[in-house]
């Protein structure tokens, strides 16, 4: 028996469509989050977003931005050269539209994302247990890592470490 009663189908959908984390629903059922989340998935409930404050969301988002800018970047060189003034200290002008000011912010992002690692880009064959296993470019499955030597007991350097691990909160 799964103990999925309709009285208990009910107050989960009444709950969620309410807009009730699934963490409350669960509390008040008396099941685990996962169980409710994996039934209304199976109920295929619409509704908030089950990866709210999720880390993956805003590393996808920023790799998604990244993404962008390197694709407009390509098209930008395949295009005709066009002379934007002749004051070589003026600043930049503010991208019209919002696609060429994510494609601006996705270049930035991705140049200090390159001059923070210290590593050339090395390939995976030449991967050592002394060497930085952070991907840092290529396409797959030409992944090209840090390379940089590793931080003791660690498989990553000392400036790729902080940006794979987050620290762990104090304790009260």
């Amino acid at each position: 028996m799964s103990g999925w009663t309709p009285l208990r189908l009910a107050e989960l959908s009444r709950r969620w469509n309410e807009g009730e984390s699934s963490a409350a629903i669960a509390n008040y059922l008396g099941v685990s989050r996962s169980a409710v989340i994996g039934k209304v998935f199976r109920l295929r409930k619409a509704g908030h977003d089950l990866r709210d404050n999720s880390a993956t969301i805003a590393m996808g988002y920023l790799f998604t931005r990244a993404r962008v800018a390197v694709r407009t970047e390509i098209a930008e060189a395949a295009a005709p050269f066009r002379p934007v003034g002749l004051d070589p200290f003026a600043a930049e002008p503010e991208p019209a539209s919002p696609r060429a000011r994510q494609a601006a912010e996705g270049r930035a992002f991705l140049t200090a994302l390159e001059d923070a690692m210290p590593g050339t880009g090395i390939p995976f064959a030449a991967l050592s247990p002394r060497t930085c296993a952070n991907v840092t470019g290529g396409e797959a499955p030409m992944w090209l890592f840090c390379g940089a030597e590793t931080a003791p007991r660690s498989r990553y350097c000392a400036a790729c470490r902080p940006k794979l691990y987050l620290p762990r909160k104090a304790v009260p």
